[in-house]
């Protein structure tokens, strides 16, 4: 296979493409057998001391006092001074630590607890190591006692405090009982903001809701907040831990994980963590009725009922060996941590998935412009390609208006809950008119782009789609830079796909080619369609995940460099759907 003919048929892109997973396997198998020889991972075997009961009673407890303490409420701040007696009851040095946050329009105030223990490496060294535990206490709308969600959390960390308050560790120990968790986790970034010694916390395990009723399995949550992801060392000793209780295997498949770093958002609170650079890694659970589940949390029957001791004996004997696990490292993971091949490897597989898409988009750029622009023309068609984007522009501006002039509700990152009745209820109205804006201007663009361009001269399809290429491939280096996963899902499709209608055998008829290309264009975006319908099944928004969106741009949860980069990759293919109704024109 010549350099010429690379895109001659489909046959070879497809061998080529196979070569490249061929390689991108290999290449994964390797680092990972380096890693087994190289680092220790070592679940530690001290039986479990955890006691289901006691952490139940403490649950019950908790929430019938607690039953709605929201974020910036006074019963919120009432459960702090629970907490706070707890701890200093078992000897930790508690601390408060005061924070703000804007959800729904308002300022609210927050606040942390936190319980600390000095560790014996502390008390011989100046070196100091702190293992993290965190649970957010806070509930949201409507939940009434939040025993599932995040009560149990409470319940189980209370208990881990209980017991290693009898022991000597090595390394320090801090629990804190988080504020905001519902709303982005405020409450765990501002840890990382304002707490003197993060600068020495090692690692952090953070406690995520109990599944009610019957435990079906753990959930290891391992992506960090618009960046960072769980180092291989502290993924693996979680994952040996939470199997030692016979369950189902926790870890997520690798198209799962995939789908998670297209967006980076973080459910749960070892995200803010990972963005800083510090290991950490979330222990959740599902249930064996999942349905049930959906109908619980976040809901008025969120109560004690619901919870069985065997799932929460189960979730605290995993907590605990995860805790100890940690504890078990060697001060040089920590001092100066591996190099982690684990995240080494998963980019590179993707960069390496991307690189067909690349040597096509920089291909078909160049072997186009072998035959020099046409200024005029090609001036032309970046005036066409604007016109396509300019709505995309618009609905941005509108969206960024209507929060300006309040009509949207304020929020520091993350939106509203599902169940919350702001996201239950969108402004019809205030989307009803952007959208109508929207329209409006396309029109009139696509009637202004007709009246204009028909005084230029008769566009050559041939540098039209030099011009479209050098757009599309201008766009995928900063995609690959902004977020490789992000990248492989919205940018590889298009590129790959929107190659063949120029190489492809012509079908016997011009209509025939026309399909194709149509095809070819509108199938690059199914992957992205996936993308966006399973993160909106996982926040439970339904229909309301386009309220959700445009909440999500106003807050920069959905950042505009993506929004900017996807809504040029979505005009170029509607530019190339437009002069593929005139390829007959063309010869091709």
């Amino acid at each position: 296979m010549n350099f010429k003919s690379w895109s001659g048929t489909p046959l070879q892109r497809i061998l080529c493409l196979a070569g490249v997973c061929l390689f991108c396997i290999l290449f994964d198998y390797l680092p990972t057998s380096l890693l087994a020889r190289s680092v220790q991972v070592k679940v530690d075997e001290t039986s479990p001391r955890f006691s289901a009961s006691r952490a139940l009673n403490t649950i019950r407890e908790f929430v019938a006092q607690f039953p709605t303490r929201r974020f910036g409420s006074l019963e919120s701040r009432q459960a702090t001074g629970y907490l706070a007696q707890r701890l200093t009851a078992m000897g930790y040095e508690v601390e408060f630590i005061n924070f703000d946050g804007r959800i729904g329009g308002g300022q609210q105030a927050g606040r942390n607890v936190l319980g600390y223990k000095q560790g014996e490496l502390a008390n011989k060294s100046d070196i100091e190591v702190i293992i993290a535990v965190t649970a957010h206490y806070d509930t949201a709308r409507p939940t009434i006692q939040g025993a599932a969600k995040n009560g149990a959390a409470v319940g189980v960390l209370m208990e881990l405090a209980e017991l290693f308050s009898e022991e000597n560790t090595r390394l320090s120990l801090l629990f804190v009982f988080t504020d905001g968790g519902e709303w982005g986790s405020t409450g765990a970034k501002d840890l990382i903001l304002n707490y003197e010694k993060k600068d020495r916390i090692g690692a952090v395990l953070t406690l995520d809701y109990i599944a009610p009723g019957d435990l079906g399995g753990f959930r290891l949550d391992t992506i960090g907040q618009s960046g960072g992801s769980t180092p291989t060392v502290i993924r693996e000793l979680a994952k040996n831990a939470v199997k030692k209780q016979t369950l189902l295997n926790p870890v997520k498949t690798w198209g799962t994980e995939l789908l998670e770093k297209v967006f980076m958002i973080s459910n749960s609170e070892q995200g803010p963590f990972l963005k800083a650079g510090i290991p950490a890694i979330n222990l959740g659970s599902f249930s064996t009725d999942m349905n049930r589940e959906k109908a619980i949390i976040h809901s008025s029957e969120d109560t004690i009922e619901n919870l069985k001791i065997e799932t929460i004996d189960k979730y605290g004997r995993a907590a605990e060996q995860i805790v100890r696990s940690f504890i078990q490292l060697p001060e040089s993971y920590f001092k100066a941590p591996a190099l982690d091949t684990g995240m080494i490897r998963e980019r590179v597989f993707v960069v390496l998935f991307m690189i067909p898409a690349l040597f096509l988009s920089v291909y078909v750029s160049i072997k186009g412009s072998r035959k020099i622009l046409n200024f005029r023309q090609t001036a032309r068609e970046l005036a066409a390609f604007f016109a396509a984007w300019i709505p995309f522009l618009v609905l941005f501006l509108g969206i960024r208006l209507a929060y300006a002039a309040r009509q949207f509700p304020f929020y520091d990152l993350y939106p509203a809950v599902a169940k919350d009745p702001v996201m239950q209820n969108p402004p019809w109205k205030v989307l009803a008119i952007i959208a109508t804006g929207v329209l409006f201007v396309a029109i009139a663009v696509w009637i202004a782009a007709r009246y204009f361009l028909r005084e230029w001269a008769k566009p050559d399809y041939r540098n039209s789609y030099t011009v479209l290429w050098c757009i599309l491939t201008l766009t995928v280096f900063p995609a690959l830079l902004y977020n490789p996963f992000w990248a492989a899902i919205f940018f590889a499709p298009p590129v790959i796909l929107w190659s063949m209608p120029q190489v492809m055998k012509n079908p016997k008829s011009d209509a025939g080619k026309k399909i194709l290309n149509i095809t070819c264009v509108a199938a690059s975006a199914v992957p992205a369609c996936i993308a966006f319908c399973r993160l909106a099944a996982q926040l439970g928004f339904g229909w309301n995940f386009f309220w959700y969106q445009a909440l999500a741009l106003t807050t920069g949860l959905f950042s505009p460099a993506a929004y900017f980069m996807g809504t040029a990759v979505i005009a170029v293919g509607i530019r190339f759907i437009v002069l593929s109704n005139n390829i007959n024109r063309t010869g091709w």
